[in-house]
């Protein structure tokens, strides 16, 4: 056919373009630990301050309308699951609450989106500061404004909660850390790395490190008497039902001779009684606590990949957790630089407003400036060639607009113990330390997490 490309053409070119744009879909970004889909629905939920919980099945329709969502819906509710999913193996943090059945570690499935409900957490907005819109910004699209590029979260979100993701040509695979002491190597100088093992909230087993980035995670499991062992943990990726295909499949061998299971899916407890022969105990208890737990299959082996989206939306590849986490500090510690000059230009516009206001009033009450009868056009001419005002906004209307009945010594107390605040605070500020701002920001944020 006379419209078709030759395949050399197809992969030197529209291959390349959808291979970029799936790595950017599918890979999360080291600097806020989310994908793009799950940056809109953060943005969304911010955005328009959804605090109270509303249907799922509603909420991505408000994300996809509020920004420009170029796909279907059904992958917004996935997200929206995900980042809200709390059991273990889930997030460490979710990001949004439950109302409804969002699934189980047992039985990960939640409801349909028309039957449960979700809102932002209390702690979103200390995550996401809305402070650090005067430096994200945010993105156009058709012109519309969207979500930023990126958020810079004051926790290191990708390690927190960890990730996974396959687009063409990368995979990215990053076990979770303990929020806790992720905060305290990072404020401890990044220096102890043993801060930095994998970690699953309510997790009751082990997690070994075998190489740079490999890891074992162990369940527990505990010899009762000659013919019965109990478990009660499994591996971290385990559901109630692929468990039981193991132990099917462990009875059908021969290798254990029957079990009983005592799980209680609603508290998301794993929990199995079993029997095996005296003689297949006998081999067992020559065995080491690791090879045990080989044979019941509660071993599992994981290497985490980390590959990522920088700051540029370009795929990265990074060489350790450490040097992720001194990427992102450089960038948060860069924000709150940026974040503190932009803060301290517009104190000190306000302390100069408030000046300007003072002396306009007393100006106006020793009547050296006539409101009533000049001109507002002469009026402006005279206040921008005295030396003693400053506009607000490019104008004198914070002055000009100023009601007669206002114009007293009650206003003139009012603005001169407002300055006095401000200086005072502003005096504060600057002298405080980038390391202080973010530590009282974390410690704000333990208090809701706590």
């Amino acid at each position: 056919m006379a419209n078709e490309n030759p395949v050399s053409k197809f992969f030197g070119s529209d291959y390349i373009v959808f291979a970029s744009y799936d790595g950017v879909r599918k890979i999360a970004s080291f600097v806020d630990g989310l994908k793009p889909t799950a940056r809109k629905v953060v943005f969304t939920m911010i955005d328009l301050n959804l605090v109270s919980p509303k249907k799922v099945d509603s909420i991505k329709a408000k994300v996809s309308d509020h920004t420009e969502y170029l796909h279907g819906q059904d992958s917004i509710e996935g997200v929206i699951v995900n980042i809200a999913q709390n059991f273990t193996g889930a997030c460490n943090i979710p990001l949004l609450k439950r109302e409804g059945n969002f699934g189980y570690r047992l039985m990960p499935d939640a409801s349909a989106s028309r039957y449960i409900k979700t809102a932002q957490e209390d702690y979103l907005k200390l995550i996401f500061r809305r402070e650090d819109d005067l430096v994200i910004g945010q993105q156009e699209l058709e012109g519309s404004l969207i979500e930023p590029k990126y958020f810079v979260p004051i926790i290191p979100l990708l390690l927190v909660n960890g990730f996974e993701g396959i687009a063409v040509g990368y995979a990215q695979k990053i076990l979770p850390r303990d929020p806790l002491k992720v905060m305290e190597y990072i404020f401890g100088g990044m220096k102890d790395e043993s801060l930095l093992m994998p970690w699953y909230r309510g997790f009751k087993g082990k997690i070994i490190k075998t190489d740079d980035q490999s890891f074992s995670i162990y369940g527990c499991c505990t010899n009762k008497n000659t013919t019965t062992y109990e478990i009660t943990e499994v591996p971290v990726g385990y559901t109630y039902n692929s468990y039981m295909k193991v132990l099917n499949k462990l009875q059908e061998s021969g290798n254990i001779q029957n079990f009983d299971d005592y799980c209680d899916l609603d508290k998301d407890i794993f929990k199995f009684t079993i029997k095996v022969k005296r003689e297949t105990h006998s081999r067992l208890s020559k065995l080491s606590e690791i090879e045990v737990l080989e044979y019941f299959k509660l071993v599992k082996r994981v290497t985490e990949n980390y590959t990522c989206l920088n700051a540029d939306n370009q795929i990265e590849v990074f060489t350790s957790v450490a040097e992720m986490i001194k990427r992102y500090s450089e960038i948060r510690v860069q924000a709150y630089v940026t974040r503190k000059e932009i803060v301290q230009k517009n104190m000190l516009q306000k302390i100069k407003e408030l000046k300007s206001k003072i002396i306009f009033i007393n100006a106006v009450r020793k009547d050296e400036i006539d409101i009533k009868t000049t001109p507002k056009h002469e009026l402006i001419e005279m206040l921008e060639n005295a030396d003693d005002y400053v506009e607000h906004k490019g104008s004198f209307d914070y002055l000009l607009n100023m009601p007669l009945w206002s114009i007293n010594d009650e206003a003139l107390s009012k603005a001169l113990v407002e300055v006095r605040k401000l200086a005072e605070e502003y005096k504060v500020y600057c002298n405080l330390k980038i390391s202080t701002i973010w530590k009282r920001e974390y410690k704000e944020l333990c208090k809701k997490l706590i």
